[in-house]
C-alpha cells in the first residue's frame, strides 16, 4: 500500500493554483538576468524540499494517498508552502 500511495503522490503536478502560476514562469531563458535565475532556482528548490517533506509525512501517516491529500494537515502544509513561495516571489520580484 505504501508504494501505491507514493505513486499516487508522485508526479502530482502543481500543488496549488498559486504554485502553478509562479512555476509557469520558471523556465530558463538565455536572456534571464542573474537574479531571475536565482529566483527560479529558489522556486524549484522549495518544491523539492516540499516534496521530500510531504513524502516523509505521508509515510509516517499510514493513511491512503487520497485520505492524506484530503486531510486538514496536508492542506495546512500546502498553505505554508504557498507562503514560502510568496516570500520567494517578494524577495526577487517585490510582490508583483
Amino acid at each position: 500500500q505504501t508504494q501505491l500511495g507514493m505513486n499516487a503522490l508522485k508526479g502530482q503536478g502543481a500543488v496549488s493554483n498559486f504554485e502553478r502560476q509562479l512555476v509557469g514562469q520558471a523556465s530558463i531563458s538565455p536572456t534571464d538576468r542573474p537574479e531571475i535565475l536565482m529566483y527560479k532556482a529558489d522556486l524549484l528548490g522549495a518544491r523539492g524540499r516540499f516534496d521530500q517533506f510531504i513524502q516523509q509525512k505521508f509515510l509516517e501517516s499510514k493513511m491512503s494517498a487520497l485520505d492524506f491529500k484530503n486531510s486538514a494537515q496536508y492542506k495546512k502544509w500546502v498553505n505554508q508552502y504557498d507562503s514560502t513561495l510568496s516570500k520567494i516571489r517578494d524577495k526577487y520580484l517585490g510582490g508583483e
